[in-house]
């Protein structure tokens, strides 16, 4: 007779991927083990932090950005555009101490954001800037930056002409500096400019997409752990 649905897989973890179902019985009332969802991603965990760099010094090169980032810890990977880079720390602990401090290569101010993947992980608090359709999103990340870490730096452009709005977004990565900044009603940037803050309205807010990568219900062994995102295994 059957026996029905097997165990749940036991490759969950607090971030790690669900189990999946178990196989339905055969007939000697043997359940087949679970299978488990795909890997889910801790941010800053096995596939590190991943930072996008712009603003880069002429003849900067992936030596150079393994150099400077090193203080901060150990750097996986670096990727070098013209103009801009990707680098990769392996810990997340550095990424308040990165994303608040001014950068300066080769005599010139880089600009330091969390790239889009680590983004959509992270938990983000946002601001709505008026009239800032002239300054460059480097002098809103440094004027900001004085309130806490700044993820993100959003300047909309009109689909139609590809002009910049005169509105923009700051995300930050703690609740402290989004109070902060908005406690203010305005700031000043680098070019004297004085611009209006608040909160971001609800619908401002980014959503965070689907298939960011974190496993669902995947801690512990048992049960019929949900399926995680992504496409990855059980590593």
């Amino acid at each position: 007779s059957f026996s029905g649905w097997g165990g749940g897989g036991e490759c969950g973890g607090q971030w790690g991927p669900g189990g999946g179902a178990g196989g339905y019985g055969g007939d000697k009332g043997c359940g087949g083990k679970g299978g488990c969802g795909g890997k889910g991603k801790q941010p800053g965990g096995g596939d590190g932090m991943r930072y996008f760099v712009s603003n880069l010094p002429e003849g900067c090169s992936e030596q150079n950005l393994r150099e400077y980032f090193s203080q901060w810890g150990k750097v996986l990977s670096t990727s070098l555009s013209r103009g801009y880079a990707y680098v990769t720390m392996k810990d997340a602990e550095s990424r308040d101490a990165i994303l608040t401090n001014r950068h300066e290569l080769g005599g010139v101010q880089l600009s330091i954001m969390l790239s889009k993947e680590d983004l959509a992980g992270a938990e983000g608090y946002k601001v709505h800037i008026d009239n800032s359709e002239r300054i460059s999103p480097e002098m809103l990340r440094e004027a900001f930056s004085a309130f806490g870490p700044v993820l993100d730096v959003h300047t909309p452009k009109d689909p139609a002409t590809g002009e910049r709005r005169r509105f923009a977004f700051v995300t930050f990565g703690t609740q402290d500096a989004l109070q902060a900044a908005v406690s203010t009603g305005s700031v000043t940037v680098g070019n004297g400019e004085t611009v209006p803050v608040k909160l971001a309205s609800r619908s401002e807010s980014t959503v965070r997409p689907q298939g960011a990568g974190f496993g669902d219900k995947g801690k512990g062994k048992g049960g019929k752990g949900g399926k995680g995102f992504g496409n990855g295994g059980c590593g």
